[in-house]
């Protein structure tokens, strides 16, 4: 579990910077609210998630942050 945890924590960090260098933007907010909003949808997904964690794997969780980024707005360039 702690190797899960370490693995989450790396790819979490992994996303921030990606997010913030591959130009993503959103035509009704400030790119400063991307962290904003990124660190809601972790939250929101890895809450889901520990309702039943042998349902997802890290792609999994990868894939529904970047679906609620999109409803939050925000595209990449």
């Amino acid at each position: 579990m702690k190797k899960r945890f370490i693995l989450v924590l790396l790819l979490s960090a992994v996303l921030t910077i990606a997010g913030c260098a591959t130009g993503t933007w959103n035509p009704n907010k400030e790119k400063s609210e991307w962290g904003k909003d990124h660190a809601e949808c972790e939250e929101t997904i890895r809450a889901g998630i520990r309702d039943n964690p042998q349902a997802y794997d890290t792609m999994d969780e990868m894939v529904l942050i970047k679906s609620c980024m999109k409803k939050k707005g925000w595209r990449k360039k």
